[in-house]
């Protein structure tokens, strides 16, 4: 064991002294916060802002929401806008939402984090003026608070030009169109402006941040709730997985809490975000998302 400092190294190694300089013999004070109190976060902390002018809010939450309740997610982040909206007397403000990082501790696989995601894409679909930021690659399997912040603020300034101060901005890939063709299914992405313009995509084309063919494609048959990664590969603007045997119900696309091999981006590398579709029947031409 060694301390480094600089160009200067000290060996630790051998017996250690230490002294006792101080004693508690007392528990600590329970620690109160006004947050946890019944209307805290809204009487006490939101409120007093109504006065003040707001350009716009860049919203960074949802960890504790990923448990039993997180099918509500969605319905309550937009009635919080709605009601920001209201009482800073701007009905079109615009709000920024960073969608859930990765994150693997003390996280129960499937217990909301892919849904949370979901839903906060959502919102944005649902929603004028809302514009969510992927960040899958920005996160931590082993800390909930992400190092690279600096990525984090990257995209969501990315977005603000767009959304804020009507600049021109890298556009959000996604997946718009799922269709099978023969033992092949193809899914479409198409890129937006944050102000949900679709721009034109002759000339772009998805790759994988490491280079890897895409990894968190994957099957699920609702019957037996059993779920099988798939092979799948990058054409243009397509994601194309082969069929099994066995028709499946849904393709999903990084559905887990830690989603980290064969992320796929545009030559930007703007990530895509993460989705569950159903396949379409023999019957329908395709689906959209």
């Amino acid at each position: 064991m060694t301390l480094t400092n600089g160009d200067d190294i000290f060996d630790l190694s051998g017996i250690w002294q230490y002294a006792v300089t101080a004693e508690a013999d007392r528990d600590c004070p329970f620690e109160d916060f006004v947050r946890w109190k019944p209307t805290g976060l809204y009487n006490a902390m939101l409120a007093p802002c109504f006065p003040y002018a707001v350009r716009a809010v860049l919203w960074y939450q949802g960890e504790s929401n990923t448990g039993d309740r997180a099918m509500q997610y969605g319905d309550e982040l937009k009635a919080m806008i709605q009601l920001w909206r209201v009482k800073w007397h701007q009905p079109d403000m615009p709000f920024l939402i960073v969608q859930l990082p990765k994150f693997d501790i003390d996280a129960i696989e499937d217990g909301g984090w892919p849904l949370i995601r979901e839903q906060e894409w959502n919102v944005a679909n649902e929603l004028e003026n809302v514009a969510t930021v992927v960040t899958l690659d920005a996160g931590e399997s082993n800390d909930l608070h992400p190092y690279d912040k600096k990525l984090v603020a990257d995209r969501v300034f990315n977005a603000a030009m767009d959304l804020v101060y009507g600049r021109q901005a890298q556009p959000q890939p996604a997946v718009e169109t799922i269709e099978v063709c023969g033992d092949l299914l193809r899914m479409h992405c198409v890129w937006r402006s944050r102000s949900d313009e679709r721009i034109r995509s002759e000339s772009r084309r998805l790759m994988t941040l490491d280079g890897d063919a895409p990894q968190e494609i994957e099957f699920l048959w609702r019957d037996c709730a059993t779920s099988a990664r798939a092979e799948a590969w990058l054409d243009g603007c397509d994601i194309v997985a082969r069929m099994t045997a066995r028709r499946p119900d849904e393709v999903r696309y990084a559905w887990s809490n830690n989603p980290e091999s064969g992320l796929i981006c545009d030559g930007d590398g703007m990530l895509i975000p993460p989705f569950r579709l159903t396949l379409p029947t023999d019957d329908d031409k395709g689906i959209h998302a």
